[in-house]
């Protein structure tokens, strides 16, 4: 798709879902940087950005480009996006790395500034917000998909749908997704179409960083107090159901927040107050619903692996490696040294 003011316009609003002006630069700098790329003024959100349109991916490479962004920012001092027609999904990696903001119309949105500008009544905000963390609800789409919840395209009537949320809900899950660099925006007609990577640890790898413990809190019951049938193992007894880790003395369980509040009300320091012999467990109250993801009686592993490490118990790191080595390497086979640095 050819790049043009009406092309970036149209794309950006989709995006924020609201007015955008887009101008293009007439000014001439350097012979080299014209022959390389055009330049746009991008009003978005009350800020303006500069838009820098690569006119040849075959000749673009990331380090050359920061040297020429130093003789482009002398005339134009402000955030910028670099935009290109198409882009090689190596390129995408490497620019990445090199934590370049960019975008490919239509297809991909790689841009932390522009991430979640649009509010909850969906006027644009003054200032556009820098995605650092995914919000529970976005981390738990992404959770979905890594457990094969979510095809690798979706609408986003589909995916309100698969995690029962409003369509508004939804389409800001898709916003901060996309501006993560997560997931590619597209359309199918009329419908706003989400397209993860296809291979499950492009996932994973992309959005680990952006992803935080599931857990919002932790306190003690008496195992009595915890219905059978909502005993979903996590933190080590859930590690030590999927690996070689021997499982813990009291028992951890993992709730949603609803069923958690009502257990709250019965959590009277239960280690303290637990006569001889009476068995207690610990509750882990989580962000999302852990039963939407979960394996069996087991939380999901990526859940359960964001649960648990930066523990520094080098046991826990030994069996959290092991938790992924089982799921991403097929060659997997039992760790045996404690030396191998965690997953």
């Amino acid at each position: 798709m050819k790049i043009s003011e009406a092309t970036l316009n149209s794309y950006l609003q989709t995006v924020i879902g609201a007015p955008t002006d887009v101008t293009r630069i007439q000014d001439r700098q350097a012979r080299y940087i014209d022959n390389a790329y055009d330049r746009y003024l991008l009003q978005l959100g009350g800020q303006t950005f500069l838009a820098i349109v690569v006119k040849d991916t075959r000749e673009f490479t990331p380090t050359a480009f920061l040297k020429h962004l130093k003789v482009i920012r002398q005339s134009y001092p402000m955030d910028w996006v670099l935009v290109f027609e198409d882009l090689p999904a190596y390129v995408a990696h490497r620019l990445r790395a090199h934590n370049i903001p960019f975008m490919v119309p239509f297809r991909q949105l790689y841009w932390p500034f522009i991430g979640q500008i649009v509010s909850s009544g969906g006027q644009p905000t003054a200032t556009a917000r820098l995605v650092d963390k995914l919000t529970p609800a976005s981390q738990g789409a992404v959770i979905a998909a890594l457990t094969g919840k979510l095809p690798s395209m979706v609408s986003v009537s589909d995916l309100a749908a698969a995690l029962q949320l409003s369509k508004m809900s939804a389409s800001r899950i898709a916003n901060e997704l996309v501006a993560a660099g997560i997931a590619e925006d597209s359309r199918m007609g009329r419908e706003r179409m989400l397209i993860l990577p296809d291979e499950t640890i492009a996932i994973w790898e992309t959005a680990l960083p952006y992803l935080t413990s599931p857990v919002r809190q932790s306190f003690y019951v008496f195992l009595d107090d915890m219905p059978v049938e909502r005993r979903l193992k996590a933190g080590e007894t859930g590690l030590a159901a999927k690996t070689m880790l021997a499982p813990p003395r009291v028992p951890t369980f993992a709730v949603g927040r609803d069923f958690a509040n009502d257990l709250q009300s019965r959590a009277l320091n239960a280690l303290d107050n637990a006569d001889d012999g009476e068995a207690v467990c610990l509750v882990e109250k989580w962000k999302y619903d852990p039963r939407t993801t979960a394996d069996g009686n087991v939380v999901d592993r990526f859940s359960l692996y964001l649960s648990l490490r930066d523990r520094p118990d080098e046991r826990l790191q030994i069996a959290l490696e092991e938790l992924m080595e089982q799921y991403f390497d097929p060659r997997y086979r039992p760790i045996q040294s404690p030396f191998r640095r965690p997953f």
